[in-house]
């Protein structure tokens, strides 16, 4: 087929085209200079502070703890201690861990608030109560970053690029003083921290963002905080970026250490996730009588945590000279809030499980049903531990047998213990609970 002089020049001129659309393609798209990519992650940001958009999210934090096994003295000055951890000198070993889950939310003032997930929520503060049995730290969900990126008294400097997961990426440094700072440990005094951030030079996104923490006030019982937040990327129609990856670790004051990760999931508003808070009204039941009820599912600690709701089946029991049962109508369900979950590493391993009787279903309503979980042991390691007394070989023996006795973490609630040597464990549906009434 024969092509004329005009056809081929015309088809040659597409290819040209073609090949030069193709080579924009592949030049490298215009980075903004530092300045500007701080200013362009200012706005991306933005809507942190706004109270339109305050975010609120479901934060899943999983706890680990560590404890020096080599520490000669444990009157040593914070100094001291991180000095050591710098050189490599200490040596630690895992010996617990547990699970949190909570509904997290910042206000129009800047604040971070939490309370419970699920319906029938508990007040705010009876949250943060629990949660101080533990590390907790505020500020990962907006105040730290509104800190870093909107505060007029932090002081920012830009470092350079910086290689990060097979990017080149901008890094700044900054310092929050404590007289603008929001960060808290346990709803504590504000705390002075330092640390560095890094932005998508092309667009300006943050990508990581690290802290550092002063020294911790004595009564925190920790030496330094040290964070580290890596930002998913932002929600449709806000600049709310809720965090990919939160990671926390403590220094504490008796050498130990102890590390919280954090997811996040079903982030909305604040004025969202408050509308599906109601509290039930108060049953009218005397203290000192026992609820008896069977788990309607199993629970799993390979997903369990702390604040998740449990459903339980009433069952039946006969009154007796010693305790006077609460008498309800047949398979009135029950639900229950986890209080403690926790898995010991020693001799032996177990499983510590907290649970305190929230609410129950009465035709159709709810109703308030505060009641503690009465303790207790599995009856094998009770038998073991009489044992051992018996055989005069018993004190120490026996608190580890016994160690929900002796273990206080979970006092206020009651507890129950389960003894394993598998990584989780799984209580039974059917397992029979007992409750007292406050």
């Amino acid at each position: 087929m024969a092509v004329s002089y005009s056809e081929l020049m015309k088809a040659q001129a597409g290819v040209i085209v073609l090949l030069f659309a193709i080579g924009l393609q592949a030049l490298p798209q215009e980075r903004f200079d530092p300045p500007e990519a701080l200013e362009r992650a200012r706005l991306l940001l933005s809507d942190i502070a706004q109270t339109r958009n305050s975010p609120a999210c479901l934060q899943t934090i999983n706890r680990t703890y560590f404890r020096r096994v080599n520490a000669r003295d444990t009157r040593q000055t914070c100094d001291v201690i991180l000095g050591q951890k710098a050189k490599g000198l200490s040596k630690f070993e895992l010996f617990a861990a547990d699970r949190i889950r909570l509904q997290a939310g910042v206000t129009a003032a800047g604040e971070e608030v939490y309370s419970w997930p699920e319906e029938g929520s508990a007040p705010i503060a009876d949250a943060l109560q629990l949660v101080s049995g533990g590390p907790f730290s505020t500020g990962a969900l907006g105040p730290m970053v509104a800190d870093v990126f909107h505060n007029p008294a932090t002081e920012i400097t830009f470092k350079g690029d910086r290689p990060h997961n097979g990017r080149n990426l901008y890094e700044y440094r900054y310092r929050v003083p404590v007289s603008a700072s929001h960060y808290t440990l346990n709803r504590g005094a504000f705390i002075a921290y330092d640390g560095t951030f890094l932005l998508a030079p092309v667009s300006g996104d943050p990508v990581q963002l690290t802290a550092r923490s002063s020294e911790l006030p004595v009564m925190s019982n920790a030496c330094e905080a040290t964070v580290t937040i890596d930002f998913a990327p932002a929600e449709e129609g806000t600049g709310f970026r809720p965090p990919s990856d939160h990671s926390m670790h403590f220094v504490l004051r008796d050498g130990s250490e102890s590390e919280n990760r954090s997811s996040y999931s079903q982030c909305g508003t604040v004025e969202e996730k408050r509308e599906a808070v109601a509290k039930p009204p108060l049953v009218a039941a005397p203290a000192g009588f026992v609820v008896t009820a069977a788990l309607e599912t199993a629970i799993d600690t390979a997903a369990a945590a702390v604040g998740d709701l449990v459903t339980l089946r009433y069952v039946a029991e006969p009154d007796t000279k010693k305790t006077v049962h609460l008498k309800l109508p047949k398979e009135t369900k029950l639900h229950a809030r986890i209080r403690g979950i926790e898995r010991q590493f020693g001799k032996p391993n177990y499983f510590l499980l907290a649970l305190e009787l929230e609410w129950l279903e009465v035709e159709g309503g709810r109703s308030y049903l505060p009641a503690r979980l009465i303790s207790a042991a599995p009856p094998e390691v009770v038998a073991r531990g009489m044992a051992a007394i018996a055989r005069g070989n018993g004190s120490t023996d026996y608190k580890w047998l016994t160690a929900w006795q002796v273990h206080t973490r979970f006092d206020d609630f009651g507890k129950l213990s389960f003894e394993s040597k598998n990584r989780d464990y799984v209580v039974p549906a059917g397992h029979v609970i007992r409750f007292v009434t406050k």
